[in-house]
C-alpha cells in the first residue's frame, strides 16, 4: 500500500473515531504481538527503525489500553484459553541492536512493560555487522552513479542518485538477496564491494549490535526475556535441514552459555520459514516461534507460527490503524487474486 493511501486511510479512520472505537470491540481471544528492530531516529525512509519519541508514545498507549504480557505469560494464556478484561499485547525486538538497550529499554522500564529480545547470536559482542547492515553501508558510502549487478538473477542495472534514491535501490536489492542462498548472497556483496571500490575489511568504529555484557544487564530484569534469532540471520527456508538445525541449536547454546539460563523462544530471520523449519524449531526444543504477518495471533494458533505486526516510523494514526487491523483489511481487499494465493 502506497504511503499516501496508507496515511489517508489511517487519518480518516482516526479522526472519525473509528479506530479508537475498534478497541472497544477487540476480540479477547486475540493477541497483538508487536515487532520492532531499531529504536533511533531513522536515517532513511526504508530503515526498520522508530524514533525514541514515537516508541514512547506507543508504549504509553499500550500501557493504558492493553494488558502487556511476556511471551511466557502469553503462552500460559493461550494454553488455558484465558481472556482478560483488556486486549492482550506482547512486545518483541529482532536482531539485537545496541539501541534496544540504550534507547528502548529505559522506556520499557519507565512503563513497567515486559519485552522479548531475539538475538542474532553470531553478531553479538564481536563488532561484526549483519549482512543487511553491510549492504546499507555500501549504498550509503558508494561514490558511483550507476551500478550493474551481474550476480542478481536476472542481472540488473540501477541509477544511484541522492541518498533517498540510493536507499530505495538498497531496499530492492535487499529484497532480492533474501531470496537466494547464503553463498549467492555473499557473491552479491563481493560484487558490490568490487564495483563500488569500498574496503571489504572496513568496520564501524563502534558496533551497532549489543555486547554480551549489555545482554546480561537486560536479562537481569524480570521484565525481559531473551530469545534466539539464529546464528547468522540466514534465510532458514532456503537452507538444508542440517543447516537449519545448526542455526537453531548453536544460537541457543551460545546464548545459554553466556546467560546461564534456558532459551525457549525463537524468531524466524527475515520471516523465512516453512513447514520443515517450523517442525525443526519444535523438535530442537523451542516452546514457541515467531513470524511476521500483519495480523493478530489467536489463542488456538500453532505456537511455532505466531504472527507479529511490524512497527515502522509512522504517525500515530497509522500505528493505530495497523494494530486494529484496519490497514491489513484494506491491503487484503485490494490485493490481486494472484497475490492472495
Amino acid at each position: 500500500m502506497r504511503r499516501f493511501v496508507k496515511r489517508f486511510v489511517s487519518f480518516v479512520f482516526y479522526w472519525t473515531g473509528i479506530t479508537p472505537l475498534l478497541l472497544r470491540f477487540w476480540r479477547k481471544d486475540r493477541l497483538l504481538f508487536l515487532l520492532y528492530h531499531r529504536v533511533r531516529e531513522p536515517e532513511h525512509a526504508f530503515e526498520a527503525a522508530v524514533s525514541p519519541a514515537t516508541f514512547e508514545r506507543q508504549m504509553r498507549f499500550l500501557k493504558k489500553h492493553f494488558e502487556v504480557v511476556s511471551v511466557r505469560e502469553a503462552l500460559v494464556r493461550k494454553q488455558k484459553r484465558e481472556v482478560s478484561a483488556k486486549p492482550l499485547a506482547g512486545i518483541t525486538f529482532d536482531d539485537g541492536y545496541r539501541d534496544n538497550y540504550s534507547a528502548a529499554y529505559p522506556i520499557l522500564k519507565k512503563y513497567s512493560l515486559p519485552a522479548t529480545f531475539f538475538l542474532t547470536a553470531g553478531s553479538i559482542g564481536n563488532g561484526e555487522p549483519m549482512w543487511t547492515s553491510r549492504l546499507e553501508a555500501i549504498f550509503k558510502n558508494a561514490d558511483v552513479k550507476k551500478l550493474t549487478l551481474e550476480t542478481l538473477s536476472p542481472a540488473r542495472s540501477f541509477a544511484l542518485g541522492d541518498s533517498r534514491e540510493r536507499m530505495k535501490v538498497c531496499h530492492e536489492v535487499k529484497a532480492e538477496m533474501k531470496k537466494v542462498s547464503d553463498s549467492v548472497r555473499q557473491e552479491i556483496l563481493e560484487e558490490l564491494l568490487e564495483k563500488t571500490g569500498l574496503d571489504p575489511k572496513a568496520r564501524p568504529s563502534e558496533s551497532e549490535m549489543l555486547s554480551w555484557e549489555e545482554v546480561a544487564l537486560l536479562a537481569e530484569d524480570p521484565l525481559v526475556e531473551i530469545g534466539s534469532h539464529s546464528v547468522s540471520h540466514r534465510m532458514l527456508s532456503r537452507l538444508s535441514a542440517e543447516e537449519v538445525r545448526w542455526e537453531l541449536e548453536e544460537s541457543r547454546k551460545k546464548i545459554e552459555a553466556e546467560l546461564g539460563r534456558p532459551v525457549l523462544f525463537l524468531s524466524y530471520p527475515g520471516n523465512s520459514y516453512n513447514r520443515s523449519v517450523r517442525d525443526l524449531a519444535r523438535m530442537t526444543g523451542y516452546k514457541a516461534a515467531f513470524a511476521v504477518g500483519r495480523t493478530l495471533s489467536s489463542l488456538a494458533e500453532d505456537l511455532h507460527e505466531l504472527k507479529r505486526v511490524h512497527v515502522e516510523e509512522e504517525p500515530f494514526p497509522v500505528f493505530l490503524a495497523e494494530i486494529t487491523m484496519v490497514l491489513p483489511f484494506f491491503r487484503n481487499l485490494f490485493r490481486t487474486p494472484e497475490k492472495k494465493k
